[in-house]
């Protein structure tokens, strides 16, 4: 089924996240760490192809780091295994990484985007902690489409419906 787009509806930037036994609090600690251990460290995604996936490679690339991607069924499962330390970092949206963060079960050491998150406010973006700026939009987006080849008029006013709830 094919559809089309109406209207978009909000972005949120992801955090990069760490368990507390890595032994870092900032982007620079974590890619010299990287650098330092035997084996390359992993990182947790919701599956080959999410935005963390994504997210982590442009970052990885940003700050010329290496790591292997360690891809899980859902970014529940990913998430749950940084907490533990089983996998030592991931991509996490910053809805996910806000009361993990303030009830210090895991690290956030960057956010994506151009501006600090609201929900992690302490938390620099990437940029300030030390990436190359990427070419793309890093993060999550939220949107309403409807059925392929609906009229003009029905688009418009689902656009404007969801325009005035927003």
């Amino acid at each position: 089924t094919q559809y089309d787009a109406v209207a978009a509806i909000a972005t949120s930037p992801s955090a990069l996240v760490v368990a507390n036994n890595v032994p870092a609090n900032t982007v620079a600690e974590l890619v010299a760490l990287s650098r330092t251990v035997s084996q390359k460290m992993n990182y947790a995604s919701a599956g080959v192809g999410s935005v963390s996936h994504l997210s982590f490679e442009v970052f990885k690339d940003g700050v010329g780091m290496e790591a292997i991607h360690i891809p899980y069924k859902g970014g529940g499962q990913a998430i749950g295994d940084v907490i533990a330390g089983h996998v030592p970092m991931a991509m996490a949206s910053v809805q996910v990484a806000k009361s993990l963060v303030e009830d210090r079960r895991i690290k956030a050491l960057g956010v994506t985007g151009p501006a600090r998150s609201p929900a992690l406010p302490a938390v620099p973006t990437l940029t300030e902690a030390g990436m190359k700026p990427a070419e793309v939009e890093l993060g999550f987006w939220f949107g309403v489409f409807g059925p392929k080849g609906m009229p003009n008029d029905v688009k418009t006013k689902l656009e404007q419906a969801v325009a005035t709830v927003v």
